[in-house]
């Protein structure tokens, strides 16, 4: 499960590791990269989920991972995991952005994380509405496609684990 987790992290932080210089024609222009992208759906070693337990609870993969891409060649990575404890690691970073063909940009964080460096670039094709980052890391294949969305779903931790302690006190009585 650590290895699942670890993964997800990763996989997360592997879209933060992109770099960019936009042509002027394309952030003005407009892109289909441009606009806000949750991820749908984690493969991780063969197996296909729509959501991830953490901490004893299933979370919505459109609630964790989320890449907001602005028409000036920059996108934000972050959460919409509220209500975590304090010692939780960071869930934001920023990066830049290029269109480097057809439905085909090219991505980068703009500082290093704790599992990618700064400067490591990854391609995607955009698929409709949808596109696909994989990633590899001890022989161990996975990928997270993002889909395109309006608003970003958020899922509050902190609740779901109170509710669950709730319920199991409820039970021991």
């Amino acid at each position: 499960m650590k290895k699942i987790i670890c993964l997800a992290a990763a996989s997360m932080l592997a879209v933060t590791a992109f770099v960019s210089c936009g042509k002027d024609k394309d952030k003005s222009s407009g892109s289909g990269f441009e606009g806000k992208w949750a991820a749908s759906e984690m493969t991780v070693e063969g197996q296909t989920m729509t959501s991830f337990n953490l901490m004893i609870v299933d979370v919505p993969l459109d609630a964790m991972f989320h890449i907001d891409v602005d028409g000036d060649g920059t996108f934000t990575v972050e959460t919409g995991l509220v209500g975590m404890p304090s010692d939780a690691e960071e869930t934001s970073a920023k990066g830049k952005w290029e269109k480097v063909g057809d439905d085909t940009y090219k991505i980068s964080a703009d500082s290093d994380t704790d599992l990618i460096d700064a400067g490591e670039e990854i391609e995607i094709k955009i698929d409709g509405d949808t596109f696909t980052i994989e990633s590899e890391e001890d022989g161990e294949k996975g990928s997270i496609t993002f889909k395109r969305v309006t608003e970003f779903a958020t899922y509050d931790v902190s609740s779901a684990l109170g509710g669950l302690a709730d319920a199991f006190g409820g039970l021991s009585e």
